[in-house]
């Protein structure tokens, strides 16, 4: 919701969320996991290491340890300096930034997002915090128009804020998403 592009309010953050889980659940199961290496973010914040050496095994490649140290590279420098969605790739993996949904989010906008994703999260292993399976909210159409405002307020707001450079950049990159999306489909 911090995100210099993109939605920010829950509901479509988490369709969108949505969408690509399914893309890339559907891709897993035509490859099968013996050609594809997924990566749980809450495991990479928790044990780099192990995550990076495993998927070099699975590339069959050597781990080196100055992999984990990505975050010093001139590349790292130059992402970061390109905007400020970047900005983190100078830090080493941070350990402390999984599950920080639950301080920095609302109740219900967790209930929403589980409700919205809960079934793509159960397949994926995440935890639900509020809505079991079965207790999802069925939004109506004025519930839904009524986020849609507050997403293009919140939108608005954002793009004020933003860097001008930054934002037309960004622009120009959700241009390229969009096409090859509906090259995809």
């Amino acid at each position: 919701m911090k995100a210099v592009i993109g939605d920010k309010h829950p509901y479509f953050i988490a369709q969108q969320w949505v969408e690509l889980q399914r893309l890339c659940l559907a891709e897993l199961d035509k490859l099968g996991t013996q050609h594809v290496f997924s990566v749980c973010y809450e495991e990479l914040t928790s044990n780099p290491r192990e995550v990076v050496s495993n998927l070099c095994k699975f590339l069959n490649i050597e781990f080196k340890e100055d992999m984990l140290a990505f975050h010093q590279s001139s590349e790292a420098q130059n992402a970061a300096s390109s905007s400020s969605l970047w900005q983190n790739v100078v830090q080493p993996i941070m350990s402390q930034n999984s599950k920080k949904f639950m301080k920095e989010m609302s109740e219900e906008d967790i209930r929403i997002i589980e409700s919205v994703a809960g079934d793509v999260m159960d397949r994926l292993g995440y935890e639900r915090v509020h809505v079991q399976p079965g207790e999802e909210i069925r939004f109506s159409k004025k519930e839904i128009n009524k986020f849609r405002t507050a997403n293009n307020k919140r939108i608005k707001e954002m793009s004020k804020q933003t860097d001008p450079e930054d934002l037309e950049r960004r622009q120009r990159q959700a241009k390229v998403i969009e096409e090859i999306r509906k090259l995809a489909s």
